[in-house]
């Protein structure tokens, strides 16, 4: 599918968002496994930190991290790694992990950090821009398609705009054919595009000859 329309700003921002959500619900479904799985079946064992270092977080600054290292009840090595904790390596410390899915570990008591007591707040935030960044995504897939069809076979006609929103993003427009009138709204487009129209303007529409309600406009195939 082509995304030479204009409305490829709408694609690529929905893909964004669709991304940005499933990033937030893995991390919090990530939590949530874990808390239930070491809070009601964990163990605890003693581990050996294999190395230590600081890196950049994400809100600015460092902090500090450590690497480590365990072996499980059947003598399986696992090595993991928790931001927030230093010291030295060779050192002891004390780790949580679920026998039955030894692969879930933590260093001990990090189950009070407070992403974990956001942890349904994160899987739910997260699951709902999934979601609507899926929407986004269809119906913007489906206005290109849409576009780039009625770029062949489209009607031209002269219509009216009448508003625009979404911080002048958005053109809201109506347009007469023999069928009657009808009315039309365009996806986020650029603010370049945008800002050359007011509402009250002409502006070329394209619709679709066999339903008439299905239209674009031409400066969303430029």
């Amino acid at each position: 599918m082509s995304t030479c329309i204009t409305n490829r700003y709408a694609f690529y921002g929905a893909i964004a968002f669709f991304l940005f959500g499933l990033i937030l619900a893995v991390i919090g479904g990530r939590l949530i496994v874990y808390q239930y799985m070491l809070t009601e079946h964990g163990e605890t064992i003693i581990g050996a930190i294999t190395k230590t270092g600081r890196t950049r977080h994400s809100s600015g600054g460092h902090v500090n991290y450590i690497r480590y290292r365990f072996r499980d009840g059947e003598g399986r090595v696992h090595t993991g790694q928790s931001s927030g904790y230093s010291g030295e390596v060779g050192e002891d410390i004390l780790l949580e992990y679920a026998p039955a899915l030894p692969l879930i570990h933590r260093v001990a008591g990090e189950g009070r950090k407070k992403g974990y007591a956001w942890r349904w707040v994160i899987f739910g935030f997260g699951l709902l821009l999934t979601v609507a960044g899926f929407h986004w995504f269809a119906n913007t897939r489906g206005r290109i398609r849409l576009g780039e069809r009625l770029r062949h076979s489209g009607i031209s006609v002269t219509g009216t705009i009448t508003r625009i929103t979404d911080q002048g993003r958005t053109i809201t427009y109506g347009y007469k054919t023999k069928a009657g009138k009808f009315s039309g709204k365009t996806l986020p487009l650029s603010k370049k595009i945008v800002q050359r129209f007011s509402a009250g303007n002409g502006i070329d529409v394209l619709y679709d000859p066999s339903n008439h309600q299905k239209s674009v406009l031409n400066i969303e195939l430029s």
